[in-house]
Formats: structure tokens, C-alpha cells, sequence
């Protein structure tokens, strides 16, 4: 994963959201020291999938904002852009919500009923694992020496990385200590449901956490075919057999791969897809590693345009066995595998069992790592 999507990952962990509730007005009234006079208080949030941006002057101190919502949702209080680090979560819900600072934005104190209390607890504890490494993040383009640049990065890279996973847990323990909370639901689908690094089955097992009535909200029932969806490779124990078409227009079997190596991944992909192609150094990374022990990789392709596909495969320097029936989201093999979405990827041994399921980043590579190092290989 990129290091700039992994930060906007944790500076997003409490972005808008719909969730469920009693509509109303929401009034946010906020004081604030004589120094933000005359600046500019920005309100983000989303109401049906679009992302909604008020803005106020705080004058002599004061700021106030009113947002009819349908259901409570969260939002974001922010000074400036995204790298002035003056920003503040909440949870909006009918009724008055105050937010009281005597020294920054930043440090403010937020007041309004039991979820928002909740909502706001959680947040605190979700921005101290995040704030210092995404601060160090944006120092890292202060720095004009590219290679020292590249060198600050790759352990930037490993602080967000941290990050997330702390936040992870956090979310996780307060899903279990409070299964009844909207906040439970909320922060759940804010953050770990999107998390390609975190197992499906995981995910489901916090879900299945929640009260009834919780999963059988609108959107807990958006949750649930969110993670339903996703369950395609998830259910694979074993592998299915196929026949595709090379770059060079020949048939491949899968079976007459797995047959030749130690392991395999099968990685699904497409050059139109950012991810992905911001996943393959990752994979080219573990198959340089390994691919000496029996490590080989097969990418199943959801493109269309042929030229575009091999562009891809030679600009990213991806020296494995790719098939592809060039019949973007009808992909044979990606239906045949329940693929919903991509990157996603399963690693198979050499008679066809599943050993794991969407492996990324780092991940991939020192899970490779290990299962040789358990073989002695």
C-alpha cells in the first residue's frame, strides 16, 4: 500500500458516514481563543455517498455550525487542509453539541450526549496512536534530498503501518466491551471493514459481536453485504482448476503451474486498477525473494484493453505467469473465484491448499519468508 493512502487511512479513521437514528438538527457551538478570530472553520462530512464541506469565521471566539442530518453520522472539524494538523472527530446527532478549547483546536473538548461522549473517547485514543505518525509523514516532503526522502519514507512507511494496526485493536476492544453502542457499528464500518490487511474472517467474527439490532440496521445490513461480498476467496479451502489465455495467446492451466512450483500466488489485478498496481512492487518483492525456492506468482487480469495490459506487466516489471480473457468484471476466473473487487490474491501450495488469503504489502513478503523458513527450504 502506498504510504500516502495509508496516512489518508489514518487521518480518515473518523471520516463521514451514514449510520442509523433519529433525524433532527444538529447544532455545534464552539469557543475557541481570540488568536482563531477571523479564520476559517471547516465542517466535513457525507450524506449519500457525496462528501459535504461547510465552512464558518470564528468571530470574537466563537463558531457555529447546524446540519440537518436523516441519521447521526460522523464528521470532521478542521482548521486549513489536511496537512495543517488542526483537526477535531465528532459524532453528529440531533440536539447541541459544544466543543470548548482554551488552547487549540486540536486539544478541544467535546460535549454532547452518552454516544457522543462514547464517540469521542474512542476518537481520542484513535488520534494519539495516529497523530505522530502522520505529522512525521508530511515532514518527509520538507526534505529535497530524494534518496534521504525515499530512506525517511521506508520507516514512515512502518510507523503509519503501526498506527493502524493499534487503531485496529482499539476499535476491536471497544466492540467487545460495548456490542450495543451505534459507535461499535460507526467506527466498525469506518475503519477495519475497509482495511485490506485485516482478514475477513476476523472482521466478521467482531461484526458478529454486535447486538441484533445493530446488524439488522440499514447499515448494519450494508456492513454485513460489505463482508459478504468480500467472503469469495475467504470460503477457498482448496483451489479450482482453470484454463486462461497467456500474453502470447496460448492456454495455461492452473494445475500445470501449481505442479511446477513450492507455492503459488494467484493475484487478481488489472492495470486500470491503483491499488493494484501500487500492490505489485510488493509482489515483485517477495517473488525476487523466493522465487529460487519454488515461489512463483500468477495474475489473473481484469482488464479489457489488451495494449494496455501488457504496457502494464512490462512497466511494472511483473516477470510471472499472467492469463487474462480481457472481459474486465466477466473475468471467467475471477467469477469462478467470487472476486468482488481487486487487488485480492490467494496463496496455494503445491497441491492446490489454500495457506492463505489476501496477503499485502510487507505481509506477502514475510509470510513467504516464514513458511520457508518452517520447511528448512
Amino acid at each position: 500500500m502506498n504510504i500516502k493512502n495509508q496516512v489518508w487511512g489514518l487521518m480518515l479513521f473518523l471520516s463521514p458516514l451514514s449510520a442509523l437514528g433519529q433525524g433532527g438538527q444538529t447544532q455545534i457551538v464552539g469557543k475557541l481563543p481570540q488568536r482563531y478570530n477571523t479564520q476559517k472553520i471547516y465542517l466535513n462530512y457525507s450524506l449519500d455517498n457525496k462528501l459535504l464541506r461547510d465552512s464558518v469565521i470564528v468571530q470574537k471566539g466563537s463558531f457555529e455550525f447546524k446540519v440537518a442530518i436523516a441519521e447521526p453520522l460522523t464528521a470532521e472539524i478542521r482548521l486549513g487542509d489536511m496537512q495543517q494538523m488542526e483537526w477535531l472527530s465528532v459524532l453528529l446527532k440531533p440536539g447541541k453539541i459544544t466543543v470548548d478549547s482554551k488552547d487549540s483546536l486540536h486539544n478541544a473538548i467535546v460535549k454532547g450526549d452518552s454516544d457522543v461522549l462514547a464517540y469521542q473517547k474512542l476518537a481520542k485514543i484513535i488520534k494519539e496512536n495516529s497523530y505522530r505518525s502522520t505529522m512525521a509523514y508530511f515532514k518527509g516532503f520538507s526534505i529535497k534530498d530524494m534518496e534521504k526522502q525515499k530512506q525517511y519514507f521506508v520507516k514512515a512507511t512502518e510507523d503509519v503501518r503501526t498506527a493502524k494496526e493499534k487503531n485496529n485493536k482499539s476499535v476491536f476492544q471497544f466492540i467487545t466491551e460495548n456490542p450495543n453502542s451505534i459507535v461499535s457499528l460507526l467506527t466498525f464500518k469506518n475503519y477495519p471493514l475497509g482495511d485490506n490487511l485485516i482478514q475477513n474472517a476476523e472482521k466478521i467474527a467482531y461484526f458478529e459481536k454486535l447486538n441484533p439490532s445493530l446488524r439488522e440496521s440499514v447499515l448494519g445490513k450494508k456492513v454485513e453485504n460489505v463482508l459478504i461480498q468480500a467472503k469469495g476467496l475467504s470460503v477457498l479451502t482448496n483451489y479450482i482448476d482453470f484454463t486462461s489465455t497467456t500474453p502470447e495467446g496460448n492456454q495455461l492451466r492452473m494445475l500445470d503451474v501449481l505442479a511446477k512450483h513450492k507455492y503459488i500466488l494467484l493475484d487478481f489485478w488489472a492495470s486500470w486498477c491503483g491499488p493494484c498496481r501500487k500492490e505489485n512492487p510488493n509482489v515483485v518483492k517477495a517473488f525476487n525473494a523466493y522465487k529460487d525456492k519454488g515461489f512463483s506468482v500468477m495474475s489473473v487480469s481484469l482488464d479489457q484493453d489488451r495494449a494496455k495490459w501488457l504496457e502494464a506487466i512490462e512497466t511494472d516489471g511483473m516477470p510471472w505467469y499472467h492469463v487474462s480473457s480481457l472481459k474486465y468484471w466477466d473475468e471467467p476466473v475471477a467469477k469462478l473465484y467470487n472476486v468482488r473487487g481487486i487487488p485480492q490474491n490467494v496463496l496455494l501450495d503445491n497441491k492446490g491448499k489454500v495457506v492463505a488469503i489476501n496477503l499485502k504489502g510487507q505481509k506477502l513478503y514475510d509470510f513467504v519468508g516464514k513458511l520457508y523458513q518452517s520447511s528448512n527450504n
